[in-house]
């Protein structure tokens, strides 16, 4: 569990022109800024282990026009993953496996409407992504709002790490998409 009162555990930090990643220690948060349009960046969990549930409470950007954030999972390689993003512009969100760069929807529509979140700028959601081989979950403030299809898919094999991330899209406006992040917990049932 790491509430970003320190940097002990050691998220990323680090500062382009393309995305910035560090703590805000003031307020005991973390974040990802990624000013690049149609982009994405993320940021691994820092665990020695597969974590298969990852929860986390998400501050509402002050624009939420552009971008999307949320979880990749059981990551088996920077192009092949599981996919759980939240886009508040449009309250929609996708479960989704990436293969090698392709974008596999998880869902049917591929976006699902977002349920039980306060889209208000600046407004904290509690987010918990549950992410075993074979069934991924979303659940939103304490209620299961999404599940992965996986047929006709060969779930992965073998276990992954875990990031957060944040991603824009081409609309983004020019001070790009910033999402601050605070109480993540990593674990195995």
């Amino acid at each position: 569990v790491d509430d970003f009162s320190t940097t002990t555990f050691g998220w990323s930090q680090s500062s382009s022109d393309i995305s910035s990643f560090d703590y805000d220690l003031a307020q005991g948060l973390y974040y990802i800024h990624v000013k690049k349009p149609a982009y994405i960046s993320w940021s691994e969990v820092p665990v020695e282990f597969s974590p298969e549930e990852i929860e986390f409470d998400a501050i509402n950007p002050g624009s939420s026009v552009g971008g999307s954030f949320g979880v990749m999972c059981q990551i088996q390689s920077q192009t092949t993953f599981y996919n759980v993003e939240i886009d508040l512009d449009k309250m929609v969100f996708s479960i989704a496996m990436v293969v090698d760069e392709t974008y596999i929807p998880l869902t049917n529509p591929e976006w699902l409407d977002l349920k039980n979140i306060d889209p208000t700028a600046g407004k904290s959601n509690h987010y918990r992504v549950s992410c075993q081989l074979d069934r991924v979950r979303l659940f939103a403030n304490g209620d299961r709002i999404g599940k992965s299809d996986f047929s006709g898919r060969t779930p992965f094999s073998t276990p992954g790490k875990a990031a957060i991330f944040v991603a824009t899209w081409d609309n983004v406006s020019a001070d790009g998409y910033r999402v601050f992040f605070d109480n993540v917990n990593a674990w195995l049932p």
